[in-house]
């Protein structure tokens, strides 16, 4: 049975559990420091202890990471009782010479452009990315009858 695993590219148990406990351990690593679990993981006394210890104090003693040299990924703010609503601005203007000026005047350092067609029984999308000091991006799909 362990040769078939190893044809098929399969990890034993062992080794299956193992890599999901190191999974954990970098993403906890890389928390900022405004997430709760941070000085819990990030504590100095945390490997120190000899009873009772948590799942992450398991975890520090069994991989022995510096931790001050690990990426943290920082958090996006988000307002939580606007549950739902989108982090972005929607606007659709009411003809072409408002929408032309819109864009121009517009304080957003990322902008994108979005129109959809229907022609010979066809649909078509196409979107247009345009960021300060570098070049547009254009993307087109056509979706079908």
């Amino acid at each position: 049975m362990d040769a078939l695993d190893a044809h098929v590219h399969l990890l034993l148990a062992a080794l299956m559990a193992d890599k999901w406990c190191h999974r954990a351990l970098v993403c906890m690593a890389m928390l900022p420091k405004e997430h709760p679990l941070y000085k819990v993981v990030t504590n100095k006394t945390a490997c120190k202890i000899k009873r009772h210890k948590s799942p992450i104090n398991n975890l520090l003693t069994q991989y022995s990471y510096d931790l001050k040299h690990i990426e943290k990924i920082p958090i996006t703010v988000r307002n939580p009782s606007k549950n739902g609503k989108p982090p972005f601005k929607i606007h659709i203007a009411e003809n072409r010479d408002d929408s032309t000026r819109e864009a121009e005047t517009a304080m957003e350092e990322i902008q994108i452009f979005t129109d959809g067609s229907a022609i010979n029984n066809k649909g078509w999308a196409a979107a247009i990315l345009t960021r300060a000091g570098k070049p547009q991006r254009a993307l087109h799909f056509h979706l079908g009858p």
